[in-house]
């Protein structure tokens, strides 16, 4: 779910607001065009020195936009940069050219990437139509509430951080924003719902200090990562590294959170309508015997799904090229980011349960009433 939601995201990004912000930051002397190879006029393999094998291929392409649109051109891909097999192109693709015009007004060509919008746009339609299909008018509830997460994202916390605003703050009013639309939209509104809301919120709120606890305790300044770096450095663009790694902890965590309350008010619903009779406490104990398997499960799947997105940064540490000593390696900003994030929201995850347990095993009996 999480890869689906950053891949929504990025579509959702490009097709909207990648445009402009392309027309402000490129050169105008960049142009990126789609085009389609109509031949591999030829191909080459070599193997270096160093055991890289290296393919060159020389492509025909017919461009598709403008200003060059109908243009044939011929140019060797691969010589330029190590392209794998993997890589490859062949006749028939639709692939990004970056064309770049020089001071002296001549051009030069490259294949930056496949072209893979339609493609990527025909998944997501297939995922809304399995939602709906599936879940009925609750999966249309879940799709449009990860519309509008999305949106949320796009329209106010990303232009709040680009603007100079804290990215914890933006990051915190744009996931009770999320929360309490998509929450009411996939489950309804009820009593039950606005329960497992103020559970999220407050097991949100939870996370928000201990990520904040944490982060201070390892001395972490949210510069672990290539892509924060770059934004450090990037002119024009003030943006608090250490805020937002705060605020990315809250965010990939608001999902989780929201299952598992959500999750816990229902279990306790259905626990007391089956026995009237029972106390507060004997829910509590009942409750907290579902959340304890739920959580069990949850944390391992946050784990793997940090770990997942992490993979290079294990490979590299069972690689160590530069030979570094172990604790040189989990020492530094990356592995201690990578660490910091999933125990702030695994805790949470954890906090969570007994936050909707104890909230719902008081409100229910009042709900429900014996």
């Amino acid at each position: 779910m999480k890869k689906l939601f950053i891949l929504l995201f990025a579509i959702c990004y490009t097709l909207y607001a990648a445009p402009a912000a392309l027309a402000q930051s490129l050169p105008n002397k960049e142009i990126y065009m789609k085009a389609v190879i109509q031949k591999v006029v030829s191909e080459s393999t070599t193997i270096s020195d160093g055991g890289y094998t290296t393919i060159t291929q020389t492509l025909r392409l017919k461009i598709q936009d403008p200003p060059d649109a109908g243009k044939v051109i011929t140019l060797d891909q691969g010589s330029d940069a190590r392209l794998s097999a993997l890589s490859k192109y062949a006749e028939g693709q639709t692939v990004v050219v970056d064309k770049t015009v020089g001071p002296d007004g001549s051009s030069h060509f490259v294949i930056s990437d496949t072209y893979r919008i339609p493609q990527l746009i025909f998944l997501v339609i297939l995922f809304a139509l399995a939602a709906i299909g599936i879940a009925g008018k609750k999966g249309l509830g879940a799709v449009v509430g990860l519309s509008i997460s999305l949106l949320v994202i796009v329209v106010y916390i990303v232009p709040q951080l680009l603007h100079g605003q804290d990215p914890l703050t933006t990051s915190i009013i744009g996931s009770c924003i999320i929360l309490f639309i998509t929450t009411f939209l996939a489950h309804g509104f009820s009593k039950k719902t606005a329960i497992a809301v103020v559970s999220t919120f407050l097991a949100l709120f939870a996370t928000y200090f201990l990520a904040i606890l944490f982060v201070n305790l390892a001395h972490l300044t949210g510069l672990g990562t290539e892509d924060s770096y770059l934004l450090e450095i990037a002119p024009n663009v003030s943006i608090n590294p250490k805020g937002l790694l705060l605020g990315g902890i809250i965010i990939s965590t608001l999902g989780a959170l929201n299952d598992v309350t959500t999750t816990q008010v229902a279990s306790i619903f259905a626990l007391f309508k089956a026995n009237k009779e029972q106390t507060f406490l004997h829910l509590i104990e009942h409750g907290m015997n579902i959340g304890k398997e739920h959580i069990a499960s949850l944390v391992n799947t946050l784990v793997l799904a940090y770990a997942g997105t992490s993979l290079p940064i294990f490979i590299f540490l069972v690689l160590n090229p530069n030979r570094l000593p172990l604790w040189v390696i989990l020492n530094t900003q990356q592995f201690g980011e990578e660490i910091v994030r999933t125990i702030a929201g695994s805790l949470g995850l954890m906090l969570s349960v007994p936050i909707a347990t104890l909230l719902a095993a008081y409100l229910v009996p009042k709900i429900l009433k014996r």
